[in-house]
C-alpha cells in the first residue's frame, strides 16, 4: 500500500548518496543494479551500510545527520517521519553553527 513515507525512504537515499558521494548498494550486491531491482521486487528495501563506526558513511556525517537518514529508512514506513518532520529535522540540523552547516552551504553554492 503506497503512502507518502514510502518517498522519504527515496530521499533519504538520496541525502546518503549527496553526503557520502559513494553509489548505494554496492558493498552489499556489488554495481549490478539488476540485483537490487530483485530485492524490491521481493518487497525488501534495500538499505546502504548506515553504520556510524567509520564503515561506509564514516564520521564525516554528523551523528544527527546520521541518525536522521537511518530513521526515514526503518523498515516500517509508518514509523518513518513525514515530510513535515523531514523539513523541520533538516532546518534544525542545517541552521547556522550546526554540525551541517558547511553542507548547507556547499549545497547552496552549486546552484
Amino acid at each position: 500500500c503506497y503512502t507518502d513515507r514510502v518517498d522519504i525512504y527515496s530521499f533519504a537515499l538520496i541525502m546518503w548518496f549527496m553526503s557520502t558521494g559513494l553509489d548505494p548498494f554496492v558493498e552489499q550486491f556489488g554495481s549490478d543494479a539488476e540485483i537490487v531491482l530483485k530485492e524490491f521486487l521481493k518487497g525488501k528495501e534495500p538499505r546502504p551500510d548506515v553504520a556510524y563506526n567509520g564503515a561506509r558513511c564514516g564520521p564525516s556525517l554528523p551523528k544527527d545527520f546520521h541518525q536522521f537518514i537511518k530513521d526515514c529508512w526503518h523498515p516500517s514506513a509508518q514509523s518513518r517521519p513525514a515530510a513535515i518532520e523531514c523539513n523541520q529535522r533538516l532546518t534544525k540540523l542545517s541552521a547556522p553553527g550546526s554540525a551541517i552547516s558547511s553542507l548547507t552551504k556547499f549545497f547552496q553554492g552549486s546552484s
